[in-house]
C-alpha cells in the first residue's frame, strides 16, 4: 500500500470517531478505554477501515451481552489501537491462520459469515504504516 495519503491525526479525536462508528455495528456492550493525547502520522481512511474490520470481527464472534472495547495508547515512538472482546476467543493454533488471505479459524467461530479477508486486510494496512497487528487470547469455554 504505497499509495497512502498520510496526514497528522489527533489520537483522541480519531479514537472517538472510530468509537462512534463501531457502536453502530451491532448491539453489544461497547466501551472505550483511553483516548490518549497526541498526534501521529497516518492515513485516516485506511486506519479507520482496519479498526472497523477488527470491530466487525469481534461482533461476529460475540453475543449481544458481550463487551467490546476500543482502546488507544501512545508513547513517543508508537501509537496503538486495539479491539478487545469477551467473546469465545480462538484456538492458539489458529493464530497464524487468521491473518492469511482466506484464512479461517476453526469451528469456534460460529457467527462468521465472511470470506476470510478482513484480518489480512487489517494486517496489510498495519504493515503499510510500518506497524503490526496481533491477536491475543485463547478459546473460552461457553
Amino acid at each position: 500500500m504505497d499509495f497512502l495519503t498520510k496526514e497528522t491525526i489527533d489520537i483522541s479525536l480519531f479514537t472517538q470517531e472510530i468509537y462512534s462508528k463501531i457502536c453502530k455495528l451491532a448491539q453489544r456492550n461497547w466501551q472505550i478505554d483511553g483516548r490518549r493525547r497526541g498526534t501521529f502520522y497516518g492515513e485516516r481512511q485506511r486506519l479507520t477501515q482496519a479498526i472497523i474490520n477488527l470491530a466487525q470481527n469481534a461482533v461476529q464472534h460475540t453475543e449481544e451481552t458481550d463487551t467490546i472495547t476500543l482502546g488507544s495508547k501512545s508513547n513517543f515512538q508508537t501509537v496503538s489501537f486495539w479491539i478487545q472482546d469477551t467473546g469465545v476467543g480462538f484456538n492458539p493454533q489458529d493464530k497464524e491462520l487468521i491473518f492469511k488471505r482466506f484464512g479461517r479459524a476453526g469451528k469456534n467461530h460460529r457467527h462468521s459469515q465472511g470470506q476470510g479477508l478482513g484480518l489480512s486486510i487489517v494486517q496489510a494496512i498495519a504493515q503499510a504504516h510500518k506497524g503490526q497487528v496481533e491477536a491475543i487470547g485463547e478459546l473460552n469455554s461457553r
